[in-house]
Formats: structure tokens, C-alpha cells, sequence
């Protein structure tokens, strides 16, 4: 009597269903690899065989891959933990569109780095006039263009503390100043001095006294006086740090020639903030 021949092991997954045998190889070779995302590129160099195409319909209508909004391009269902969650077509359109001018950029860089503990919006920063693809029109976007490097953090560029400080200044009312208590201490202890120099090249005297501003809030004094001494001599203040029709509640800074409509209203000291994550969403304690 001949033996039985069992069926190849497949990854164990209560959502998906068995594809055909063909492509049991393919599957587990996937899976084995690790990504979070999967393009054709990555199924043409495990599978020679079988058209890529037809390979990843048949995983899509199976289970094993969700389909994205960048063509090319599928999730993994493998469901590997990440901190760049939400970002899944930003990467998928890096992989299938290497010279797309996209990062994670805004709050999100203060998300995936742990300082900001609040859940928020996924965003991005492309250059001004950058055409922004379909595969990304869901996310935040921030204009900017970095003079600095970027950040990689799990294959994708993020903004570096440098960048999101420039930005902050030149552009405050683009970024939410939620919980600034609870975050931007930490984020301005990671600032590199010298890429924030770099970064603030070339821009006007107010976004340096901003940026100083911005630096001294988060309690580094001595790096503020110094981007304070190197700001450029032409301009004239007050600097507005906030909405710029605003009028009225302004904190003068007379040491940076800035008048304060924001951190006046939001700011609390990080020691006042606290964390429930079964009921309440971050808040200040009473």
C-alpha cells in the first residue's frame, strides 16, 4: 500500500484559504521574507515560473495579500508589527517609484518615535510642486523642502528633529500643537544643532528667531541663543509664532523678538499630562 503523501506546510493563517500547490512555495517564500509590502518586483524573484500577476491575484483572492492604492503593490497579511503603521502605500509607492520625494513628515514623525503618545493623522512632506500621486492623497501633506537628511526608519524616510523644528518655524500653524507639553521637550533635545543651521540656510531672520523660540519652549536654552546669534541681521519684528491674523492673547519674547499665540494657550507642563488608554484619550490632569 503506498504511503500518503502529505500536503506542503503553508503559514498558518485562519483567514486566508489554501492557494493551489503551484504557489505553495511562493506563498511561503513570501511570508518567510518578512515584508509588509509586496510588489511584483518581489514575486518575479522567488517565482519564475508563473506570471507575477496572475500569482498575486490569486494570493489577493485567497487571503494572503490586501490590496493597497499604489498599483504594483499588495500588504502582506502576515500582520508583522511595525511603527510606521499607516504608512503602507507611502512605502509601497518607495518600492515601485524609488524617486518619489515623499516622507513621513509633521506629527507623525513625533508618533512613530514614541515622544507623542496620541494617535494622529498620517502625513507626509513632498517638495512644493511635487506632483502628489493618487496612492497618496489620503495622507496629511506638508510642504517642504529638506536641506538636511533624512531619517530611515523601517525602509522609510522620515524627517529628521531638525527638519520638524524648521517647519514648526517657518509654518506654525500647519502643525497641531496637541499635548506640545507632553513632546516637544524630548523633540528638542534630539535637534541637531548644526543640521538645524544647515536647514534654516537661506530663510528669512523671523523663522531663525522662531526656531530659537521654538528651542528655548523645549528647554534648550543654550542651543536657542546660539541660533539666535547666527540668525541673519535684516528683519524686523515681532514675529508672530501662530496664526498670523490673530491679534489679540499674544505672549511677548522680547529675547527673540516673537509674540507667542501659541504655546500661551496649549502649553502644559509635560508632569501634568497622563495617559488612559482604556477610557480617555490623552489629556491634562485637573
Amino acid at each position: 500500500m503506498d504511503a500518503e503523501v502529505s500536503e506542503p506546510m503553508i503559514p498558518e493563517w485562519s483567514c486566508a484559504r489554501r492557494p493551489p500547490e503551484t504557489m505553495v512555495p511562493v506563498l511561503n517564500a513570501l511570508w518567510d521574507s518578512g515584508l509588509r509590502v509586496v510588489t511584483i518586483a518581489d514575486i518575479e524573484a522567488v517565482e519564475e515560473s508563473l506570471p507575477a500577476d496572475r500569482v498575486a491575484k490569486t494570493l489577493r483572492e485567497r487571503g494572503w495579500l490586501d490590496p493597497l492604492r499604489a498599483r504594483g503593490a499588495w500588504m502582506s497579511a502576515s500582520g508583522v508589527y511595525c511603527k510606521t503603521v499607516g504608512f503602507e502605500n507611502l512605502l509601497a509607492r518607495l518600492r515601485t517609484h524609488p524617486g518619489t520625494s515623499a516622507a513621513i513628515a509633521g506629527r507623525s514623525v513625533l508618533e512613530i518615535t514614541g515622544w507623542l503618545k496620541r494617535p494622529t493623522a498620517p502625513a507626509v512632506g513632498m517638495h512644493p510642486g511635487a506632483h502628489v500621486p493618487r496612492c497618496l492623497r489620503g495622507y496629511l501633506l506638508h510642504r517642504w523642502s529638506p536641506r538636511t537628511p533624512l531619517q530611515v526608519v523601517e525602509e522609510i524616510p522620515v524627517w529628521s528633529p531638525a527638519i520638524l523644528v524648521a517647519y514648526m518655524a517657518a509654518w506654525p500653524a500647519k502643525i497641531g500643537f496637541d499635548d506640545v507639553g507632553e513632546w516637544l521637550p524630548t523633540l528638542c533635545e534630539s535637534v541637531d544643532l548644526d543640521a538645524l543651521c544647515n536647514e534654516l540656510a537661506g530663510l528669512p531672520r523671523s523663522v531663525w528667531m522662531k526656531a530659537a523660540f521654538v528651542l528655548w519652549r523645549g528647554g534648550c536654552g543654550s542651543p536657542s541663543e546660539v541660533i539666535a546669534r547666527t540668525a541673519p541681521s535684516s528683519g524686523r519684528g515681532p514675529y508672530k509664532f501662530g496664526v498670523r491674523t490673530q491679534r489679540w492673547g499674544g505672549e511677548a519674547h522680547p529675547q527673540f523678538d516673537v509674540v507667542d499665540y501659541t504655546f500661551v494657550r496649549q502649553w502644559h507642563d509635560p508632569a501634568e499630562h497622563f495617559i488612559q488608554w482604556d477610557e480617555a484619550e490623552s489629556a491634562v490632569a485637573p
